[in-house]
């Protein structure tokens, strides 16, 4: 498929010299196609594949969802709990607001005003 059967780099794939220029050819190969052609190519296969994606993407891929993999609440997300088990399933705890904790965790670090003071200024969106 990719044009590499005959290819030195290859055929000689334990010749760890020759690694360097084999990855060189297949960024280049692969950057040649935008990711959704590789995808339709390898979906489905028993090639070990995965897309590389942001974690909006994550969520929302049709694997994840399936599978309930994350937990989205106030805008926020986190993996969901694992692993499932059906007589006793765990429970998502709240997800904090951001700074939601801030105070509590800077009065736990024995902080001298200033850097406190830094610190929480730090913290503000």
């Amino acid at each position: 498929m990719a044009g590499f059967a005959d290819d030195l780099n290859f055929s000689m794939q334990y010749d760890k010299s020759l690694w360097p220029l084999a990855i060189t050819k297949l960024t280049k190969y692969f950057k040649s196609q935008p990711q959704v052609h590789w995808n339709n190519i390898f979906e489905g296969t028993d090639a070990c594949y995965a897309p590389v994606m942001s974690l909006k993407e994550a969520v929302e891929h049709p694997h994840n969802v399936a599978r309930h993999n994350f937990v989205v609440e106030n805008d926020l997300i986190q993996p969901a709990p694992r692993p499932k088990l059906n007589k006793t399933p765990s429970q998502v705890g709240k997800i904090p607001k951001f700074g939601e904790h801030t105070e509590q965790i800077l009065a736990q670090l024995n902080l001298s005003d200033e850097q406190y003071a830094k610190l929480k200024a730090m913290a503000v969106v």
